[in-house]
């Protein structure tokens, strides 16, 4: 058997460590509670980042006419 990870999200009901359910129709983790057999998927998960990015006008160069 295996065993559960450390990192597995605890659910928001009972507080119980999840386990991984499958997939939902559009790929998403999806994990059930051990303990009170709730299921979740996460709605936006963070996108991992290559560091700070500014969108702010000032750090677009300007172009010459």
């Amino acid at each position: 058997m295996r065993t559960r990870s450390n990192r597995a999200p605890e659910c928001g009901l009972c507080g119980a460590r999840m386990k991984k359910n499958g997939h939902d129709r559009l790929g998403r983790q999806r994990w059930m509670c051990t303990g009170c057999s709730a299921t979740e998927t996460p709605r936006n998960p963070t996108p991992q980042s290559n560091g700070p990015t500014c969108t702010c006008p000032s750090s677009t160069p300007e172009r010459e006419v």
